[in-house]
């Protein structure tokens, strides 16, 4: 006997029980919720939705289920699968989130919002771009939306151990091992380490998380004050993820940090002029530090830097300002351990720089 309440005139909720001649074990009532999947019948109408109470000794949250007739029918022998629950929001807002810039043929790019819309491309043919995953199992309790939808900007993203990782206010947000597009756990009922990761940065330096990059087996993350260490051992998963603070370095958002050769370069404001630190790891004792590589040209590049580029062929660092005529080169040589040159210089061009890139050794 299926009940069901009209949507209209009133969205009252309604009560109902059943009782019988036999212990009360005859009869079975399915409403909201049940405590055990055993209560749950082979025999039910396609579609209806339920919520099981987790098991506490089996470490087993709140989930919910839908059932799914074997031949589509109305009403049916079937299973019941795993299902989002009541009301409850499944998609992100594609157009919120970072868009794709696909190269399809020479010389012919698309670009457009994750939404799974199909855009014309002249000489390919149609390109159909992926969509975000939609939330598929859970509520906001068991299985919330990630901490960038609807609080701060996504500032930086990456790949990281086959993780797309995208930045937002203090949080570090990692998507589904091997599923860049989906950042919803794909079961509830049990964690799964390949599930999605969502982390927040819990220091009284931090305020927010503006870089990001993958260094040494590690993510170095980049606040203007502070720099932390993400590591998840062999298998990066929720169980196994964790944030260490490892130096404390002023830190200018404007650019984002540039790796070259076994060393992360990232600068930070100085007054009016520019610093740049050399951030590494010590591999015998497994510590980080930073030195300036500007401490004998304090008053050289002017603040604020926001192009960096490098060429790890030439050992080539270059920086310079969007809109500006100059463009700063360091030099430097490695003798073992020894650093034996040192050396900034400054090209002055008669056109505005734009934008800065190595490809191999040209620049």
């Amino acid at each position: 006997i299926l009940i069901v309440r009209p949507s209209s005139p009133t969205t009252q909720d309604f009560y109902v029980s059943t009782s019988d001649g036999l212990a009360n074990d005859a009869l079975q009532l399915l409403y909201k919720e049940v405590a055990s999947i055993s209560d749950l019948p082979v025999y039910c109408k396609n579609g209806f939705k339920i919520k099981i109470q987790g098991d506490v000794a089996s470490d087993e949250d709140d989930y919910y289920a839908e059932f799914a007739t074997n031949d589509n029918a109305t009403y049916g022998s079937g299973v019941w699968n795993e299902a989002v629950g009541f009301d409850v929001k499944t998609q992100i807002d594609a157009n919120t989130m970072p868009h794709g810039l696909v190269n399809v043929g020479l010389n012919e790019f698309v670009f457009g919002a994750f939404n799974g819309q199909t855009l014309a491309a002249p000489q390919y043919g149609n390109y159909t771009l992926a969509r975000w995953g939609e939330r598929t199992s859970g509520d906001d309790d068991s299985n919330p939306f990630n901490s960038f939808i609807g609080t701060k900007p996504i500032t930086a993203m990456t790949l990281f151990k086959n993780r797309l990782c995208l930045l937002s206010g203090s949080n570090v947000a990692f998507s589904e091992a091997g599923q860049f597009f989906n950042f919803s756990r794909t079961t509830v009922r049990s964690l799964l380490d390949s599930a999605p990761i969502d982390v927040s940065v819990s220091s009284p330096q931090v305020s927010d998380i503006t870089a990001c990059v993958p260094f040494q087996g590690s993510l170095i993350l980049f606040s203007d004050r502070i720099q932390l260490k993400l590591a998840g051992g062999d298998i990066l998963s929720p169980r196994t993820v964790s944030i260490t603070p490892v130096t404390q370095f002023a830190y200018q958002s404007k650019a984002e940090p540039v790796v070259l050769g076994s060393y992360i370069y990232y600068p930070f404001n100085r007054g009016g002029f520019s610093g740049l630190n050399e951030f590494n790891v010590n591999a015998t004792t497994d510590t980080f530090d930073a030195s300036e590589i500007t401490e004998h040209v304090p008053a050289y590049i002017p603040s604020n830097i926001n192009l960096m580029a490098s060429s790890s062929s030439e050992d080539f660092l270059v920086v310079s300002h969007k809109g500006s005529s100059d463009m700063y080169i360091y030099v430097f040589f490695w003798d073992s351990n020894q650093k034996v040159l040192s050396s900034w210089s400054k090209f002055s061009f008669t056109g505005k720089i734009e934008g800065i890139s190595f490809s191999n050794s040209t620049l």
